[in-house]
């Protein structure tokens, strides 16, 4: 019953460090009564059920959002809520079971201090690894992100990535647990203060980057939040309704003088080239406010033998042009898409979604910006004034940005800005959109690039290099969410390469991670081969 209790207080202290709660500084204590509950027990079937069950109640807490989602028809949220939760926990249950095969050898490998420091928190890192790529990946709710609100933590994501920082918090927790167990101070104060150490080292790096400008061009972009109801957004009804909400919204930001306007995903309550109606009042609208739109729309070919339907951005130039089109890459499932949908036809009458196309290629923009008259702080070292400036960028469609490998894919060919635009609206006022904004966060220090984000019911707002959020689009009473405006704001845009050392080598983290485990079972295996 212990182990049971130690299991459920672990679940319940990792899901508080998340929104709603968001009490980041939970997470470093949280898996301390988890490996406690692990010691003496020697069946793997009982370990495994105490992660699987530490995972139902952390995934169904953390996606309690999904129960909002109308993608499903009747009773099919509630079984889809379930099976998400229900794979999900695997990930945990294979946590546990893993520290317990290590645990139950004779003498155990992982009752030397060291031997834990390493090998547990190197589990738990490959185990989000692989939940970022298995199944069309789900890369959402990761450890590291309990702290995306404390900049001066998360500066090592730009070395080590996401999966880096995880590994780093339970790596701290490790070390807590070692002070609880018996043994000798000596070999405590060994282990506690190597994560010590590490975590030092981790704080004066963040002081240090946070310490360094940020040089660059500036841009000054414009973000619009239409905050179109998700029941409206498709009905022929409100159409204009939608279309002049955005137009109004857009000739407010042009007031503000922006180098480039945005709208959300999906904005454009249409298709486009096909409605040429909808594509004209668009390119009218880019052309009377003398400004560059990037408006994400479904887009789907003007010829009739072509049935392709892509979830698309597009760049309209000042002069009504579409000069640029990026399609999403990566869909959600069940979002956009059926997976098996060949195989199980029935599916498409308990799923109400959409039928897009991948896009092909990633897309980096190009923009060429009007210089103004600039102060010095506006110009990078050396760039004269009368130069002209063309800014790169490239699109996150949705859940996008919370794929690492998405963001520097396209850093890695030449964009300097990320811009995610999305329709958090599928999740209703929970804590998803927050949930979301923190995945964007991280992406900004690792790639070492701002990331711009345009939501249709909010979070919509702005993130430096530095992964701080430096303005978000609010009413008066600093609500977030299922408000409409917009919201302007001047992003230093790096005109130099890569520089972070996660972009220039990716998850070399993992590739450490598993050489570690490799080694644990190894060394596992090659002792129980020597029993008699």
């Amino acid at each position: 019953m212990s182990s049971f209790l130690f299991t459920l207080l672990s679940a319940v202290l990792v899901l508080a460090a998340h929104p709603l709660t968001n009490w980041p500084w939970f997470a470093w204590v949280a898996f301390v009564p988890l490996i406690h509950a692990l010691v003496g027990v020697t069946r793997l079937r009982r370990a495994w059920w105490l992660g699987y069950l530490h995972g139902c109640v952390f995934y169904g807490g953390l996606l309690y959002w999904v129960w909002h989602l109308r993608v499903f028809a009747g009773a099919v949220a509630g079984l889809s809520y379930a099976a998400l939760v229900a794979y999900l926990a695997c990930y945990h249950g294979l946590f546990t079971v893993g520290v317990a095969w290590l645990l139950r050898q004779h003498p155990p490998l992982l009752e030397r201090p060291f031997a834990r420091l390493l090998f547990i928190p190197s589990w738990w890192a490959l185990l989000e690894w692989v939940r970022n790529y298995a199944l069309s990946g789900m890369s959402w709710g990761l450890l590291a992100y309990t702290q995306a609100s404390h900049p001066l933590l998360i500066q090592i994501a730009d070395i080590v990535g996401a999966y880096g920082v995880s590994w780093l918090i339970v790596a701290v927790n490790v070390a807590i647990g070692q002070l609880f167990r018996r043994q000798a101070w000596s070999r405590k104060l060994r282990v506690v203060s190597i994560s010590m150490a590490l975590l030092l080292a981790t704080v004066s790096y963040g002081l240090w980057r946070l310490r360094q400008p940020l040089h660059g061009e500036t841009l000054r972009v414009a973000v619009v939040q239409g905050n179109v109801p998700q029941e409206e957004k498709w009905e022929p009804g409100f159409q204009e309704q939608i279309l002049a909400r955005y137009e109004a919204l857009t000739r407010e930001a042009a007031t503000t003088e922006p180098d480039l306007i945005i709208w959300p995903e999906t904005a454009v309550p249409g298709l486009l080239p096909v409605e040429g109606w909808l594509l004209e009042r668009v390119q009218q609208l880019a052309r009377s406010v003398g400004r560059p739109l990037l408006v994400g729309t479904p887009y789907t070919p003007q010829q009739l033998l072509d049935p392709s339907l892509w979830n698309s951005a597009v760049l309209f130039e000042r002069n009504g042009s579409i000069t640029a089109r990026y399609d999403k890459l990566h869909l959600v499932p069940f979002g956009e898409f059926i997976p098996f949908e060949a195989q199980l036809p029935w599916l498409r009458q308990l799923i109400v979604t959409g039928d897009f196309d991948p896009g092909t290629t990633a897309t980096v923009f190009r923009l060429p910006v009007v210089q103004r008259p600039a102060t010095s702080a506006r110009l990078a070292p050396g760039r004269a004034n009368d130069q002209p400036r063309e800014i790169a960028f490239s699109v996150l469609i949705c859940f996008e940005d919370v794929f690492p490998e998405m963001s520097r894919r396209v850093v890695r060919e030449g964009a300097r800005l990320l811009i995610n635009i999305t329709n958090d609206a599928w999740f209703g006022r929970s804590s998803a959109p927050y949930q979301h904004l923190q995945a964007a966060i991280f992406r900004a220090v690792e790639q070492r690039v701002p990331v711009v984000r345009s939501a249709n019911t909010g979070v919509s707002g702005f993130i430096d290099a530095h992964g701080r959020v430096t303005q978000l689009l609010a009413d008066p009473a600093g609500t977030h969410l299922f408000i409409a405006g917009a919201l302007t704001h001047e992003v230093t845009v790096p005109t130099s390469g890569p520089t972070s050392l996660y972009q220039r080598w990716g998850d070399w983290w993992v590739s450490l991670c598993v050489l570690l485990v490799v080694g644990a079972i190894g060394l596992r295996l090659r002792r129980t081969a020597r029993v008699p």
